[in-house]
Formats: structure tokens, sequence, C-alpha cells
């Protein structure tokens, strides 16, 4: 410990019997120094410099260094929304403390101006990616939508949550990129107005060694800070220029790093959505540059990361879940309360009535091109058998030869299959084997992947299924 660790230990430690009604300014700041400093105890250090700033507001001097130290403490925190905020405070309330305020800047830049959210709740839009100049059947998908868990909790225990739950509201910014070769995905809940972080990222991803393909995006297009939508609201204009903080979702380029945007000129640039006026929006240090749309939503419509190219195929306005089991609900059958992904994924089941009929449904926000939708049933089948064949004990999963068919559901291109799945295990000692009977209907759209399911223990369950379920489907009508 040094000399002013100790003198500063010594200090506190006089004042700890302090009432607090009799402490001074200066004795309450060197209190939540040494808490801060010397205990770490955060906790206890904010609740010093907030006595200070309550009990002292006219010694300037030190309520500024407490409201400096309290920008500092929600740094080391990781709360970089609290962080902000006391930021602000300090330099709203102590302009004319320019060293605190200049320290303060260094923790926490000054984020730039945002103009209002140009999207609808709820849009969802995927970008598909070239190499070369080719697609290749990779993609990027960003969504925004309510947060799915709008409530934290302040403290936990190894059996769960301790603390009573805390509101944290704001709205869900997700994002995914998918390669040949890997997955990864990030969302966050955000303030709706300031887009700062509520939470933690939550983030995935499934390769261990790393993704040479996905580096190209490493940066704002996959970021666990919502860059690309915090993009889109910044008062873009040529000249125009900010530095903003990247967070890349990439092994190996995983460091967060300050990179200086500038737009250069506009564009007007033709991609599969449409045609569209754009910002040419340059990152220079990471050789990266995205077009931006002048108008309206000011969707993302291009990047370009050296031959790495992504550009927008579609955009939805709205999730499509409803529209595509409205035909159940129109039968009168019950669905359960859905599990909703923020990356518009929602998964829930529906039936009949107490001892009827079960099907599953699974929808999933996603751009096709129609010449592709067939192959895509196809592949949707045989990822769906690799799926089962890996999931807990030893699987067997095979479709039956004459069960496939293909047909028009709605108007869409579906596929409809039977699968016999063998699940091999052991209880007590003794294997045992037990055989399902699982039917499955996949639809296709230029917007969305559907997959309707049932399974059954029992010989002609599914036959039973399909009798009241085959003539419902034939009624649905899919956009």
């Amino acid at each position: 410990m040094t000399i002013r660790h100790l003198a500063t230990a010594l200090v506190a430690t006089l004042l700890w019997g302090i009432p607090a009604g009799a402490q001074s300014a200066a004795d309450l700041l060197q209190k939540g120094i040494y808490a801060q400093e010397t205990l770490g105890d955060l906790d206890g250090a904010i609740r010093s410099y907030r006595q200070v700033l309550t009990s002292y507001p006219a010694n300037k001097q030190i309520a500024a260094q407490a409201q400096y130290q309290l920008v500092l403490c929600m740094v080391q925190k990781g709360d970089r929304a609290a962080a902000s905020r006391e930021f602000d405070a300090l330099a709203r309330n102590y302009p004319d403390q320019a060293d605190f305020i200049a320290k303060a800047r260094k923790l926490v830049p000054v984020a730039p101006i945002l103009l209002p959210a140009p999207w609808p709740d709820g849009e969802a839009f995927q970008l598909n990616i070239k190499r070369d100049g080719a697609f290749t059947g990779e993609y990027l998908f960003y969504s925004t939508g309510p947060n799915p868990y709008p409530r934290a909790f302040t403290n936990s225990t190894p059996f769960g949550p301790a603390d009573t739950p805390v509101p944290t509201q704001g709205v869900a910014m997700y994002g995914k990129l998918v390669t040949k070769r890997s997955t990864r995905s990030f969302w966050v809940a955000v303030d709706r107005e300031t887009m700062q972080p509520l939470d933690k990222p939550h983030l995935s991803l499934d390769d261990d060694m790393g993704d040479p393909t996905a580096v190209p995006f490493a940066g704002p297009a996959i970021d666990i800070e919502p860059l690309v939508f915090r993009l889109r609201r910044l008062p873009l204009a040529v000249g125009y220029k900010t530095t903003l903080t990247t967070h890349p979702l990439v092994l190996g380029e995983g460091f967060p790093q300050q990179v200086e945007l500038t737009v250069t000129g506009t564009e007007t640039v033709q991609v599969v959505a449409g045609k569209f006026n754009c910002y040419k929006v340059s990152f220079g240090p990471l050789n990266q540059t995205f077009w931006i749309g002048v108008d309206g939503a000011r969707s993302l419509v291009k990047i370009q990361s050296g031959k790495a190219e992504a550009e927008l195929v579609k955009v939805w306005e709205k999730p499509v879940f409803d529209s595509a089991v409205a035909f159940l609900k129109t039968a009168g059958w019950t669905m359960r309360d859905p599990d909703k992904d923020p990356g518009q994924e929602v998964a829930t089941s529906a039936n009949t009535g107490p001892g009827g009929q079960w099907v599953n449904v699974n929808v999933r926000t996603a751009y096709t091109p129609p010449g592709d939708i067939a192959q895509a049933l196809r592949q949707t089948m045989a990822d769906k058998l690799e799926a089962v064949a890996h999931t807990g004990i030893a699987k067997e999963a095979r479709v039956r030869p004459d069960s496939v068919q293909t047909r028009l559901i709605g108007g869409q291109q579906a596929l409809i299959c039977l699968v016999d799945q063998v699940d091999h295990s052991i209880h007590d000692g003794v294997p045992t084997t037990t055989e399902y009977y699982r039917y499955y209907a996949w639809i296709r759209t230029e917007s969305m992947a559907i997959e309707f399911s049932s399974d059954s223990q029992v010989r002609g369950g599914i036959a039973l299924f399909r009798f009241v379920f085959e003539p419902l489907l034939a009624t649905a009508k899919i956009p």
C-alpha cells in the first residue's frame, strides 16, 4: 500500500465513526474515495458521493469531484449508460470545472446527437452477402422488437435471483451473421431514446477456432453495440464526421476501438430490395463503406469490405408470426403463449381443445429468393434430420421415402414428410428403445419460413392428426 493510500485509510478509519450529519464535504469525499480505491466498495462509495451532492451543493469544487468520482464508479461497474448520465450531470451542473469534465470525457466519450428512430417497431431487414461479385447464400439479419426479458435482478445467488426484479423496459436490438462456416448473433436491450444499453449484451457464436469468412464484417455490421441502428439515427450529411466505439463479435477482432466515420458523398444504389438514394459512409480505419438511405427509414442498403459485400434484399415493417397462424385462430384452435426470440423467430403450439390434436409451430422471418425456395425446403428437411440425430442420447431419424410430398399451401410452396425416430437410452442399467412417428409440414415464402410438426408413439396417431390438421392447413392464407 502506498503512503497516500495509508493516509487515506487512516483518515477514512477515523471518519467511519463520525455521524453523517457531522461530517464535512471533504470528509465525505475522502470516505467515498477510500471505499472506492482501497476497499473496492463501489456501492458504499456511491452513497458517500451522492451525500456530498445532496448535503453540500454549494461547495462546487468538492461537489464536482464527487460527481466525477460517480462517473468513474459507473465505469468500474461496467454500467456505461449510468456513466453517461453521470457525465451529463457533471457537464450540466459544473460547466466551470473543465479539468474534471475533460478527464470524464476520456472515460465516457460524448455520444453524437441522435435523430428520432426512423424505423417502425418490429422492423426487420436482411442483407445477402456477395463474395467476388456473386451471392453465396450467406446473410446478415437485423431486427428490433420488445425486450423479451423486461425485468432484471439487482443481485443473484447460485440458486437464482435473490432481489426484487427491476424493470429495464427498452427495446431489443438484434443482429445475426450467417456464413457457410458459422453463425453468430447478439441482442441487447437499449433505451429507446438514447440507445444506451440497459443490460449486458446477449451473445452467441458457434466457431471455436474462429471464422475468417466473418472477419470482413467485423465492426459495425456485426457488433455487440447496435451500431447499425445507431448509424441510421445519426444526422448524416455530406462532410459529416464523428467517432463511434465498435466492439466486433468476431474471434480475434473482439476488442473495442474508436473509429471515425466520414460521409464522403451521396450515391444512387440499386439492390434486390430496390433503388435508394444513399449517403456513402466511410470507416477509413476498417476499410469498410456503408450506404445508408437518405430518406424514409434511412435503411442500411449496402456494405462493402474488400471483396466482400452485403446488399439489402428485404425489409419487414412488422413481425410475420400473426399472419402465418391466423388460419389456426380462425378455426378456434387454442394457442399457447409464444416463445419469442429477439431475432423474430417464434415457437408455440396449438390444439383443438382438451384431449384434442396438438401441433407445434415455428415461424421465422427470413428472405428466400423465389427461385431458391424448392431447394431451401429440401435443405430444411435434411437439416432437421441432422439436428435430430445430434440431439441428446443416441438417436436414429429416417424419412419415409414414400411420404415426401411437395404441394402448394395457401399459394406457397410446401414440403410434407413423415419421420421415423428411434431414441436409444439406458434406464437403471437397462437399455431402452423408444419409437416416435413425427409429421412435418414446411412452408417457405419469400418472406418467412414456417414449420408445423406433431408426433406420436402410437401407431395411427399421426394418421388421426393428419385427418384433423391437413384439411385445416389447406385453408391457410400465407402472405
